[in-house]
């Protein structure tokens, strides 16, 4: 049912993202008209006006003005979501300070796996202190809201800003890569594999840093005393995430059996977003998923240098050696990988 004038300035007024005063001043310049028609017009307005903005308008035409307030922090824009959470650019009601909220959705409120889930994300990224990797600022969990609280990174993803602009130039793609590495290779050596490395969760920030994001999926080492042994909780959520994983970039092991990931895993996963930075496109399409997953484990390794005529032979090696079907084939550390690719990458990439 749509909502009257009225009932959208109520909407308003009861999220919070305007002050009281801005609020009263926005009541005041309305004329007649705009009191009684509907609010979309008025809607268009204030985001004309900058008073809020169209994300926030989309959320108070329904009426779910409530919806853009967790705690302290205020909703801004969407940044993107899945099955299980959706993440938002919002700022802290007080000091205005931009943050990126990870909330799970209302359903998954009352679930226990989705709560340990955002744990398990929160205890690995408090750990993890490192310019390419996001960070953490803190864990929210009441009875009503589950949110996790972290960095709030400008820029753009590696996914987006390839299908924008197409293919990025050799040297641009290998140094994203590079820098992927060098966080994943830090991760690593602290007992952390991601298991879910692809191009949207490698964000770019203007003065070319790239940030890894979104450790939904990683993984803890048993120094960490995590648990997925048979019938334990976090086993359950190991099974659901093979089934919400992203088979275009994972490795071929992590389809019969996601908890035999290991930092070789996360190689291969970075190996196929090399291959998508280069092409426009993942290693493996197919007309189905399961047509996907049988390719990863079956079908030869694609040349990049057949696509791109720049692909050096050393990039190629690197990369099929990155992506090989056995994890004993694959480079064994990150480290490897980086002291390849150094050598293919200027001092400084635009």
């Amino acid at each position: 049912m749509s909502l009257t004038a009225p009932q959208f300035l109520q909407a308003l007024s009861e999220s919070g993202i305007v002050t009281p005063e801005a609020y009263q001043a926005i009541e005041q310049s309305l004329g007649a008209i705009e009191k009684v028609n509907p609010p979309e017009a008025l809607a268009q307005r204030l985001v004309r006006e900058q008073k809020i903005t169209a994300y926030q308008a989309e959320v108070l035409l329904v009426g779910m003005g409530s919806a853009l307030r967790h705690g302290e922090y205020l909703i801004v824009d969407r940044l993107g979501g899945g099955q299980m959470a959706d993440v938002f650019k919002a700022i802290h009601r007080e000091t205005k300070a931009p943050v990126a909220l990870k909330v799970i959705l209302p359903g998954g409120r009352r679930s226990p796996d989705s709560r340990a889930r955002l744990a398990r994300e929160a205890e690995a990224i408090a750990l993890l202190k490192h310019p390419n990797i996001a960070s953490m600022k803190h864990l929210v969990d009441t009875d009503d809201d589950v949110y996790l609280v972290m960095e709030y990174v400008q820029g753009q993803n590696l996914e987006d800003m390839v299908t924008r602009k197409g293919p990025l130039p050799v040297a641009q793609a290998v140094d994203c890569v590079l820098q992927a590495a060098t966080g994943m290779d830090y991760a690593h050596q602290r007992g952390i594999v991601h298991r879910d490395l692809k191009p949207k969760n490698l964000i770019r920030k203007p003065d070319g840093v790239v940030k890894i994001l979104d450790l939904s999926l990683v993984r803890l080492d048993s120094t960490l005393n995590w648990d997925e042994s048979p019938g334990h909780p976090t086993e359950r959520l190991t099974k659901l995430e093979m089934v919400i994983g992203t088979p275009f970039f994972m490795a071929p092991e992590q389809f019969a059996d996601a908890r035999q990931a290991d930092w070789r895993s996360d190689v291969y996963s970075l190996g196929c977003t090399l291959y998508f930075l280069l092409t426009g496109q993942p290693p493996y399409v197919r007309a189905t998923p399961l047509e996907t997953v049988k390719a990863h484990l079956v079908a030869p390794i694609p040349s990049l240098s057949a696509i791109r005529a720049d692909v050096p032979a050393g990039l190629q090696s690197a990369f099929s050696i990155m992506v090989a079907k056995n994890v004993d084939d694959r480079y064994q550390t990150m480290a490897e990988v980086i002291t390849d690719l150094r050598a293919m990458v200027p001092a400084k990439v635009k």
